[in-house]
């Protein structure tokens, strides 16, 4: 960790959803540390033994992507997402994510001072967590240390990262990357008008393979999969760990995304993420649908053609 992690980000305080959102809004803070005392601003941020300048940090309080926007015909305010912008919001979601909350409901809640800052300046639509213009690039998210659910109350979709407990990593954008979806609507219902109030349902209709799978063999975080046209194993990597993945259970899952990993001699593997889902429950009209329960990737070329791309396209809707 750096210098200032050490100094600050193991502090109680500092591991607090609320305190998350109130220490990025507050123009300046003045952190009374256990050895000395730590200034952070939008502008710079300096302590005692570093006057002037915490060596390797990066504040994210450092909000010029937001703040320095001009008239309204600006990229920003005609409702273009600029890449800064992006960025600053997964390094948030991911953050916050990491942080403890005393009511699993405030989830949402706990970040939406931050999210109607953003919201004034990019004038998007606010999804549960996701902004509308790129919804699907921030369904890309995945759970390395999965936790129990502390809550059985409902607070977002399964597909935004605020339906989860623990740290998450946003993957966003990669070089020459690819959707093997597309996204026909995506809906949030909310208890008031306001987009940041408490979230009563939603959903996202999506168009893509929808595969069909047995789980043959689980032993984590391995798992074997058989469908219509092959059998293979992968590391999957569940959502919580209150989902029981039992042998000879039914689930499916999505070729979500086609992106590539780069070796020491810059060769190219392809890779795909899949998300799992399973099935949720059915609407009035029988139509199936489906739950997000986790992710898993595919690499090499051979297994992405086997795996991926035999099965027919269809529409399906993930609550």
């Amino acid at each position: 960790k750096s210098y200032w992690d050490h100094q600050i980000c193991n502090g109680p305080l500092h591991n607090r959803g609320w305190v998350f959102q109130e220490r990025f809004l507050a123009p300046r803070v003045l952190y009374f540390g256990k050895n000395q005392l730590l200034w952070e601003c939008r502008i710079q941020h300096r302590c005692e033994v570093f006057p002037n300048g915490i060596p390797i940090h990066w504040s994210d309080k450092a909000m010029d992507a937001l703040l320095e926007t001009s008239p309204a015909d600006d990229p920003i305010k005609s409702g273009r997402f600029p890449m800064d912008t992006f960025s600053l919001w997964n390094d948030l979601v991911q953050k916050y994510s990491r942080c403890d909350l005393t009511y699993p409901s405030d989830k949402l809640l706990a970040m939406a001072g931050v999210a109607k800052l953003f919201q004034g300046a990019i004038n998007e639509k606010y999804l549960a967590g996701l902004w509308s213009s790129h919804v699907l690039t921030m369904m890309d998210w995945r759970v390395y240390d999965p936790r129990p659910r502390q809550s059985t109350q409902y607070r977002a979709p399964s597909w935004s990262w605020a339906s989860v407990d623990g740290p998450i990593r946003m993957c966003g954008l990669s070089a020459g990357a690819e959707f093997l979806v597309e996204l026909l609507s995506a809906e949030v219902t909310t208890k008031l008008p306001d987009e940041m109030s408490t979230v009563l349902e939603g959903f996202v209709m999506l168009k893509g393979r929808l595969i069909a799978a047995v789980l043959q063999h689980v032993n984590p975080p391995f798992a074997t999969f058989l469908t219509e046209f092959s059998q293979f194993s992968v590391q999957i990597h569940p959502d919580t760990t209150d989902i029981k993945l039992a042998e000879n259970g039914y689930i499916r899952y999505v070729p979500f995304k086609l992106s590539y990993q780069y070796g020491e001699n810059r060769e190219r593997t392809p890779c795909v993420i899949c998300l799992m889902l399973e099935e949720a429950n059915r609407a009035p009209d029988s139509q199936i649908q489906y739950r997000r329960i986790g992710c898993f990737n595919f690499y090499g070329q051979d297994k992405i053609d086997s795996f991926c791309f035999e099965a027919e396209i269809q529409v399906f809707k993930v609550l």
